[in-house]
């Protein structure tokens, strides 16, 4: 397991689909490994395979945001089955670096998978919890949380993008 290095917009992979996981391989349970552990070292909420270039349908959550004594855990095809409510809060993402927006989210979401144990589960997530994993099955889809933005939103956010673009660019990169 090791921290491995977070895709940052406008990395083409956090535009595409995920696969389905249909076998819990020594494979899967390494990228688990590695999502925690990279979530970990971020300080983060969630995170999704894609971000760290692995598209597969397994993503990351640290309840410890709201409880202190839960570990973080990995969900394996999560699938939101239920939602309830409205929450607006202020949302980033560890590959749209120094951009936070208000967006709305559902309050409460149901969400079903199975665990590294290849067992099914259901969790009941609220707020923060609810937001995370909402925000991460969205990079499952290819979808950012900018994507969600009104289009003036969006359109305000313009010079902001395209500096993230160009220092992603080797072209504007400098030697030192």
């Amino acid at each position: 397991m090791s921290v491995q290095t977070i895709r940052v917009y406008p990395d083409s992979v956090l535009r595409r689909k995920s696969l389905l996981v249909n076998e819990i391989s020594g494979s899967v349970h390494e990228l688990a490994d590695n999502l925690i552990h990279t979530l970990t070292w971020a300080n983060g909420v969630g995170l999704a395979a894609p971000q760290i270039g692995e598209l597969l349908r397994v993503v990351a959550i640290d309840p410890a945001v709201v409880d202190s004594s839960k570990e973080p855990l990995c969900i394996i095809n999560p699938e939101i089955v239920e939602e309830r409510g409205v929450q607006v809060a202020e949302e980033g993402c560890l590959s749209i670096p120094g951009i936070y927006e208000s967006l709305e989210r559902p309050s409460t979401v149901v969400v079903k998978g199975v665990n590294l144990k290849d067992r099914p589960i259901e969790l009941e997530l609220h707020d923060i919890l609810a937001r995370a994993i909402s925000h991460e099955i969205d990079h499952l889809e290819g979808i950012l949380f900018i994507d969600r933005l009104s289009p003036l939103r969006r359109a305000l956010l313009r010079s902001k993008l395209k500096d993230l673009r160009e220092d992603r660019n080797p072209q504007h990169s400098q030697l030192f």
